[in-house]
């Protein structure tokens, strides 16, 4: 019974978030647990994401590049504590070699992991931001910062007995906020309006056979907006709730699927890019390279 509930939930969520958006955040699609492999070493682990989009309704996006590392500086059995750094470098079409670089977005953070009996707890606090590149011909620029603390709930196992999956559930308070634009021009869903985000991340895998995994990726978000500043208070004066979704198909290649061959389709209301918030359909294919601490 627990099981149909669960499942039932799921589609629920599925069906109110199929035609919605929100901003980025760069590891919106992936999962990240150091405990994962259950021992006490201490690893460096890193990821790249590396792909172009195809079908789009903006003129901002054409090619992507991720790159992404997490350090552990103390870690036991059930515990560590580890550093995060990575980067989503977005390039557009408009120069003669068709790779013009436009936007680049970079977050840092220091975080710690709990395992609690089969789930696990991460806390901690990443700094993001945004910046132009190469836009003196555009005689504009905008500037994103949006700090946060951060909560993760991370449980396996708990959806779909048939397949090998990973549910995340997230909070983002944010604490920095910042949204800079030149020449200046106010909009009402600011990145400086941003109080906090509740997300869920679902991984599934399906073991085909000893060389191949069907892995299916779905994430949902939910952006709260409010015009008040103190961080408590904003709460009561939440003027309007902006979802999101996404999702990455694809197959895992090799018996640990360290290399990802992905289809991946999302809608973002405010890619952080053009002055007024700029909803794009985004799909793009990609080659997602990574380590065993992430899922």
């Amino acid at each position: 019974m627990k099981v149909k509930l669960n499942k039932y939930l799921f589609l629920l969520f599925f069906c109110f978030t199929e035609f919605i958006f929100s901003q980025r955040l760069i590891d919106r699609n992936i999962i990240i647990n150091p405990l994962i492999k259950g021992n006490k070493k201490i690893d460096l682990n890193v990821w790249g994401e590396f792909g172009f989009y195809r079908i789009k309704t903006d003129d901002d996006h054409s090619w992507l590049q991720k790159l992404g590392i997490v350090v552990d500086f103390y870690k036991t059995e059930n515990f560590s504590f580890s550093g995060i750094s990575s980067i989503e470098f977005i390039a557009d079409p408009h120069n003669d070699i068709r790779f013009n670089p436009r936007a680049i977005f970079w977050d840092e953070g220091f975080f710690i992991t709990q395992k609690l009996n089969s789930s696990f707890l991460q806390v901690g606090y990443y700094h993001r931001c945004k910046h132009d590149v190469d836009n003196l011909s555009w005689k504009k620029e905008r500037t994103l910062i949006y700090g946060s603390i951060s909560l993760k709930y991370l449980i396996p196992n708990l959806l779909f007995k048939e397949f090998e999956n990973y549910l995340q559930s997230r909070f983002e308070l944010y604490t920095l906020k910042y949204d800079h634009k030149t020449p200046k021009n106010a909009i009402k869903y600011g990145y400086d309006k941003l109080a906090a985000t509740l997300g869920l991340n679902i991984n599934f895998k399906k073991k085909l056979n000893d060389m191949f995994s069907l892995i299916v990726k779905p994430n949902f978000y939910l952006n709260l907006y409010s015009d008040e500043k103190n961080l408590v208070e904003q709460f009561a004066k939440i003027y309007q709730i902006v979802p999101y979704f996404g999702i990455n198909i694809g197959l895992g290649i090799g018996n640990e699927n360290l290399i990802l061959l992905l289809f991946n389709y999302e809608y973002l209301f405010d890619a952080g890019i053009e002055f007024e918030p700029s909803k794009s359909n985004l799909i793009s294919f990609s080659l997602f390279l990574k380590s065993l601490v992430i899922k």
